[in-house]
């Protein structure tokens, strides 16, 4: 099977590292063990994205050029039933990352392309000298199975001075 080569990237999101993939306080979906197969963890899209945003945002406690941002995310989001959110902005995914990770660097930053993604959310230009495609993740839309790529980006250049 071939696949073809969408244009651009559907956009960035915030997720738990594959090996910390599960709610310490198991009051979710992810629970303790993360999904693995021996020594190799699943790290796909389902990785309790944007989790920590979410966690203080429901306690009140997101700062709030943080709430801003995740609310632009939430708009550009709210037109479609994937129920996949994707920041398409790079500064405001590593300054939603970073605020993520204190105290503890629990989660990390990946680039998500699919032909369906795009039909649905559409594209945005993104420099693929910055990235290494990592992996696929397969996506159950509607009633049909499609495939998504993952990768991590090379983000050092990134990280640092980036605020929203």
């Amino acid at each position: 099977m071939t696949m073809q080569k969408p244009s651009g990237v559907n956009g960035f999101m915030v997720l738990r590292r594959p090996t910390l993939n599960r709610a310490q306080a198991g009051r979710s979906a992810y629970t303790a063990p993360p999904p693995a197969f021996g020594t190799r963890y699943y790290g796909g899209l389902d990785r309790m994205p944007w989790f920590d945003i979410n966690e203080e945002r429901y306690a009140g406690d997101l700062p709030a050029n943080i709430g801003q941002a995740w609310q632009r995310i939430e708009e550009d989001n709210n037109d479609d039933f994937t129920g996949i959110k994707l920041s398409k902005d790079l500064d405001t995914a590593v300054a939603l990352l970073n605020h993520s990770n204190h105290p503890e660097a629990a989660n990390e930053l990946i680039v998500v392309r699919s032909e369906k993604l795009t039909e649905i959310k559409g594209a945005i230009d993104f420099d693929e000298s910055k990235i290494s495609w990592t992996g696929y993740d397969v996506l159950l839309l509607e009633t049909s199975l499609y495939f998504a790529q993952v990768c991590l980006p090379r983000l050092p250049a990134f990280l640092g001075g980036n605020s929203v």
